[in-house]
């Protein structure tokens, strides 16, 4: 039996998180409730959840530059909105690459973004509007997974049918495509 799926109000919170969530999943496709927790996560906490002032925020970024793809198939944006108030985005590091910047670019811009100051509320609601939408058919997800994930941590590193993935999170995607606007010219 389908499940009915009434049009949401465009400009509704369910609405924005469902296509925050659509994106993903044309980007990801056998992604499972774990990496939606992740990427809620994320969008939550933004670039906060790490401190990239640190030498191993350095390090790490670095390594990954170096081992990065030729290609990455599905494309990805530059920056991806993961968060359904655009506050916070995925700044693809293929992408950037393949439009021109460079690491010490990358790191500077990471660095210069500013604190996020996240709501712990704010992720169990996200996670909530998830799990009803997955409950009317509009998210391939169980919304009882969803919901068993609140009281969880995070995973550190995404599931393996998530498939490859290498970005940064940024906390004012405004502030980071000004920048990039800037250095390309």
């Amino acid at each position: 039996m389908e499940t009915e799926r009434p049009d949401l109000p465009p400009d509704s919170p369910e609405a924005r998180l469902e296509k925050v969530v659509l994106l993903e999943l044309l980007l990801h496709p056998k992604m499972r409730e774990a990496d939606l927790y992740k990427m809620l996560y994320q969008a939550v906490l933004g670039l906060d959840h790490l401190d990239p002032g640190t030498p191993g925020f350095s390090t790490a970024l670095r390594e990954e530059w170096s081992a990065l793809p030729r290609r990455q198939e599905p494309r990805h944006p530059l920056l991806q909105q993961i968060h359904p108030d655009g506050g916070t985005a995925r700044l693809h590091l293929v992408t950037c690459r393949d439009w021109g910047l460079r690491l010490d670019q990358v790191a500077r811009l990471l660095e210069e973004q500013p604190p996020r100051h996240a709501k712990t509320d704010d992720l169990t609601n996200l996670l909530g509007h998830c799990a009803g939408l997955a409950g009317k058919g509009r998210l391939p997800f169980d919304p009882d997974a969803i919901l068993e994930l609140k009281d969880s941590r995070p995973p550190l590193k995404h599931t393996p049918s998530y498939g490859f993935s290498s970005y940064r999170v940024v906390n004012d995607p405004k502030l980071a495509r000004r920048t990039i606007s800037e250095w390309l010219g």
